[in-house]
């Protein structure tokens, strides 16, 4: 073996050694890293059920995603936040303004440590959906990256005029 051939195999290990480092830095950095959180429940309509989640989504990663689909779980049970935006509320503000609430439409694009929040419309299309205050759902995201879970607490549900 020459000088020439044990430069070479030395290069050769380093560069091995900096491709797996590069390789095991990439798979770490772009992780989905999302945050939701769920900062108002809103539950109303007769004889119809409607929950409106006020939520936060917050993406720690350095890289873009696109949220494509919510669904909440409660007992086993699953129901989509609606995928087009749907008038919510209308009314008159204090001041004589008036003010239309809509949800948020999907798909939601987060760039690089980005966050935004809106309210979300769910619409049981039969009666056997339920969300339970004073309890945990799982909110599963879909998103151009993968799936995710999230577990938040549903602390009450708050008044509906809020909205307004």
């Amino acid at each position: 073996m020459t000088e020439v051939d044990i430069v070479l195999n030395w290069l050769t290990i380093i560069a091995f050694c900096l491709s797996t480092y590069t390789f095991i830095f990439q798979l770490i950095s772009h992780r989905k890293k999302i945050e939701i959180q769920l900062c108002h429940m809103f539950e109303w309509g007769n004889p119809q059920t409607i929950y409106v989640a006020y939520l936060e989504i917050i993406n720690k990663s350095r890289l873009p995603i696109s949220i494509t689909r919510i669904s909440m779980e409660q007992n086993g049970k699953l129901l989509s936040f609606e995928q087009l935006p749907q008038e919510i509320v209308s009314g008159t503000r204090g001041n004589g303004e008036p003010y239309t609430a809509f949800s948020e439409p999907f798909p939601i694009s987060l760039q690089g440590l980005d966050a935004k929040s809106g309210l979300f419309l769910a619409i049981p299309k039969n009666h056997d959906f339920a969300v339970a205050p004073h309890s945990a759902i799982k909110l599963h995201i879909a998103t151009n990256r993968g799936k995710l879970q999230s577990k938040v607490e549903v602390s009450g549900f708050s008044d509906h005029l809020k909205l307004l």
